[in-house]
């Protein structure tokens, strides 16, 4: 988790957050709604968390769409752990920037949050791969 977002969120929010990301890479959007619902009431009425929620709930909406036109969530599928790694480098660099709205800061602190949970379950299924296929 980025200190960045313990210091715009509280830790409650920070933990639905956390299951929001995770049921988003499952692809459960139907739990994944209830818990944006939730999000929205525990965030603070700032730009900061404005722009971190909008970034969350477009998440939802690109990846429900199926349309690899939205962003960046559905050409992530199929790509190498090296681009991955390099956006979520790129957006990590944005939610620090100094010129960056604090709106832009908070999101692009969600897209860092959302790739970290991202890449954490391809290294497990992955990993579960390996695993079934040695066996």
């Amino acid at each position: 988790m980025l200190i960045a977002m313990i210091e715009q969120i509280s830790k409650q929010t920070a933990s639905i957050v956390a299951r929001y990301l995770q049921l988003l890479v499952q692809r459960n959007f139907t739990e994944a709604e209830r818990e944006l619902e939730r999000v929205k009431q525990g965030i603070k009425p700032t730009p900061w968390c404005k722009g971190y929620y909008n970034a969350l709930e477009g998440m939802l909406v690109s990846l429900r769409s199926g349309d690899n036109d939205y962003l960046y969530i559905n050409r992530l599928v199929g790509s190498d752990m090296a681009k991955i790694d390099e956006l979520q480098k790129r957006f990590a660099r944005s939610s620090k920037d100094s010129l960056q709205e604090d709106f832009d800061k908070g999101y692009f602190t969600a897209w860092v949050e959302y790739l970290q949970t991202f890449k954490a379950k391809r290294a497990e299924a992955k990993s579960l791969n390996g695993y079934i296929s040695s066996s």
